[in-house]
Formats: C-alpha cells, structure tokens, sequence
C-alpha cells in the first residue's frame, strides 16, 4: 500500500477524531473515576479498533503499551548525535511481525 504524506494525515486525524468523540461520549465515566492512563488507552483503542474496521487500514492492529519491531525492544533515534533510545508507544496502529509498518502511534 502507498502512502500520501499529506493525504493520510488527513485520514489518520478523522479517524483519531471519530474514536475520539465516541471514546468520549461512551467512556466519559472512565474520566470521573480517575482510572490510569493505561485503561484510557485500553478504551480508546476499542474505538479506533471499531473506526479502522472498514478502512483501507482494517488489516492493521491497534495496541496499548507496544514495545516489539521485528521481535526486539522497538527504539527511535533522537538528537543530533543520533542516540538510540527505546520507547513503548501508549497506543499505536501498526502491523506486527516481520517487516512491519507503522501507521501511527499515539
């Protein structure tokens, strides 16, 4: 699949937007019990799961707390010294295994 930078920008923010308002409108109770980060990214991956469904992304899996690329700790590099440094995205629409392709993470 390729991808327009700009064109799926625009996809990947109306969809966020459209899990968003119904994650808020569904769970807005999660907010009052000052549940952890952790289960408000649990429900919104819900959401974005239920959005993605019929989308040229279906085939893509949405994950809480993933840190695996290609079976090692998933890192970035930062800075201008190119340091290599691991990360665990709160909420992240990718493809799993080998080769795989990140969509967005959150």
């Amino acid at each position: 699949m390729n991808y327009d930078c700009d064109e799926d920008y625009e996809f990947l923010l109306d969809l966020f937007e459209k899990a968003n308002a119904s994650f808020l409108k569904i769970d807005k109770d999660l907010f009052y019990d000052d549940v952890s980060e952790r289960t408000l990214c649990g429900a919104l991956k819900r959401h974005l799961e239920n959005k993605k469904w019929q989308t040229k992304i279906s085939h893509y899996k949405v994950d809480v707390e993933y840190n695996r690329n290609e079976g090692r700790v998933k890192t970035i590099v930062t800075g201008n010294e190119a340091v290599v440094q691991s990360i665990v995205c709160d909420l992240i629409i990718h493809s799993r295994g080998k080769n795989p392709s990140q969509v967005s993470p959150f």
